[in-house]
């Protein structure tokens, strides 16, 4: 299992991910006792208890973790073909997962299926009786893991919407036009990639930080 996430995972981030996520489940398994299919599935209600759930063979970071997946595939294959003011957008998008995952983390099995299953944005999300507040969580992730998410989080929000964040990129220098197309070059694709590398290298270190917790938690 790999701990650091580089500019080259990027391109397939599942050979990083999925062996991540594999432990994550087979833990909770551990955590949950899960056996043999039992007690009796409801397969009617999946969710009736985690138990239940995990024995069905079910995980909430199923959908999520493609959607990390997909999104690195993207922003590299766009970054590469200078387009980069379409691929910013997509650490943006990459943050929202890491605020998701961040909150699947503190809450298990109470967030994500909210988000996929019912259809809620995660500031509908409520634990005890109070609505989550994703800054909030941005804040405690800086705080807890050294980083500066907060502030990526809103430099990112400027490709968004229209702004003056999309006319600060240095286009020009870039990428040169050569038979026909745009080329950019390798070294400046590498230069705007180390952001996204960044966020990716985070969400994975609170994945295993979460795994190591269900570890502590399996008599």
């Amino acid at each position: 299992m790999k701990k650091r996430f580089t500019y080259k995972d990027l391109e397939d981030s599942s050979t990083y991910y999925y062996p991540i996520f594999g432990a994550i489940f087979s833990a909770n398994c551990k955590l949950y006792k899960t056996s043999e299919q039992k007690p009796p599935l409801d397969t009617d209600n999946p969710r009736s208890s985690i138990q239940n759930y995990l024995n069905l063979g079910e995980d909430d970071f199923y959908n999520i973790s493609d959607t990390i997946n997909i999104y690195n595939r993207c922003f590299i294959e766009l970054l590469s073909k200078a387009d980069a003011l379409v691929a910013f957008p997509l650490i943006r998008l990459q943050l929202e997962n890491l605020t998701a995952i961040y909150a699947e983390t503190l809450y298990p099995f109470q967030i994500l299926h909210k988000l996929f299953d019912l259809g809620r944005n995660l500031g509908e999300v409520k634990i005890k009786g109070s609505y989550i507040v994703p800054s909030n969580l941005r804040r405690e992730i800086d705080a807890n893991y050294g980083t500066t998410i907060g502030d990526l989080y809103k430099d990112y929000s400027g490709f968004i919407n229209p702004s003056k964040s999309q006319m600060e990129v240095d286009i020009n220098s870039y990428y040169s036009y050569k038979e026909d197309s745009y080329v950019a070059s390798k070294k400046d694709v590498k230069k705007y990639a180390k952001d996204m590398v960044y966020v990716n290298q985070i969400i994975g270190n609170v994945l295993l930080v979460h795994l190591e917790d269900i570890k502590s938690k399996i008599k």
